[in-house]
């Protein structure tokens, strides 16, 4: 198949890149796969889809290489990876380890010659395209009305004061 591997930093969008990819009629999108699934590497190669997306944020490891087609890097600085990793799991969380993280996914960058992502780029407008592009390399329209839909579904999860104000909301 062809692999679209997707490499970032912990709630740099790995997950959220993995599920515009996975609008593809022809593509499985995984993400974290290796967490739950001891043969991985098996289930990537031999799942029957012409296009399979493996978005991770170990995918920098040499345990997790696997031959791909394209490759891209979702970044976020260490630091920011950091705080939203702490919010998100409710627990402190080593920030030398996010350095090291950081660091080892900008190498993987050079040795893949990966494309790069800005820092939040993944979910804007443009950005879903360009993954599209990058991924798809033209082979199918990229779904923008299904994009923008996506879109918002996240922005309305992920801030809330857009639709509800600065009022605390309670259910």
């Amino acid at each position: 198949p062809h692999i679209i591997k997707i490499v970032g930093m912990p709630r740099s969008g790995t997950a959220f890149a993995a599920t515009i990819l996975g609008l593809h009629p022809y593509c499985m999108s995984y993400h974290e796969l290796a967490a739950y699934d001891k043969n991985w590497k098996r289930t990537l190669m031999n799942n029957g889809c012409d296009y399979v997306v493996d978005a991770t944020t170990y995918g920098h490891l040499e345990q997790a290489t696997i031959p791909h087609t394209v490759a891209i890097y979702l970044n976020r600085d260490a630091a920011s990876s950091h705080e939203a990793s702490k919010i998100a799991f409710q627990k402190p969380m080593d920030p030398v380890l996010f350095d090291r993280l950081h660091l080892d996914g900008l190498a993987w960058v050079i040795k893949n010659d990966a494309e790069f992502f800005n820092t939040g780029e993944v979910f804007t407008l443009a950005g879903m395209k360009r993954l599209w592009e990058l991924s798809y390399a033209n082979n199918l329209e990229f779904p923008t009305d299904k994009m923008i839909q996506l879109q918002k579904m996240n922005i309305q999860h992920h801030n809330g004061s857009v639709i509800f104000g600065d009022k605390e909301f309670k259910i």
